[in-house]
């Protein structure tokens, strides 16, 4: 009847025999480093396949957000083509009713009216209201060469009386 031992799931048939005894014990060290070579092996595999599942969640997640992207590219299309129905509705209201006659006002002249006001040329310009100044660049000039320059001469007065 095989006996097990503590160390190992194999049986040792002659637990009397000392031979037995002797080289369990000195192939003992032998297995456990063939164990934890296995073991090793068996982490890196359960970390690659964890590595693995997070690239592909990641990938199926920005796969998701494309998705997303073009569900709502297609309501904003809907809602631009539902404003779109809606002025045409609204032009076709008001030329309908300025063609019965009971609107005097042609909605299309106005239109053009305002059209040709901002094409007429205007005579005065900002520049004729107001001269350039140019005191504000000067003075941001001056601060970035003058800065580093006062900074050196405090740094350099400061490290001849720490030498005295």
């Amino acid at each position: 009847m095989p006996r097990y031992s503590g160390y190992s799931g194999y049986g040792s048939y002659g637990a009397q025999n000392p031979l037995v005894s002797i080289a369990e014990q000195s192939a003992l060290p032998a297995f456990q480093s063939i164990e934890s070579i296995v073991h090793a092996f068996g982490s890196v595999s359960m970390m690659l396949e964890s590595s693995y599942h997070a690239v592909r969640a990641s990938f199926q997640a920005v796969l998701g957000v494309a998705e997303q992207f073009s569900t709502m590219k297609l309501h904003i299309s809907q809602i631009f083509s539902a404003l779109a129905t809606f002025r045409l509705v609204k032009y076709l209201y008001k030329k309908l009713v300025y063609l019965l006659g009971i609107q005097p006002d042609n909605p299309e002249l106005k239109k053009y009216i305002w059209k040709a006001e901002e094409n007429l040329p205007s005579s005065i310009t900002e520049m004729d209201l107001k001269a350039p100044v140019k005191w504000p660049i000067l003075l941001y000039l001056g601060l970035t060469l003058a800065a580093p320059y006062l900074i050196w001469k405090l740094l350099g007065s400061l490290n001849k009386d720490e030498k005295k």
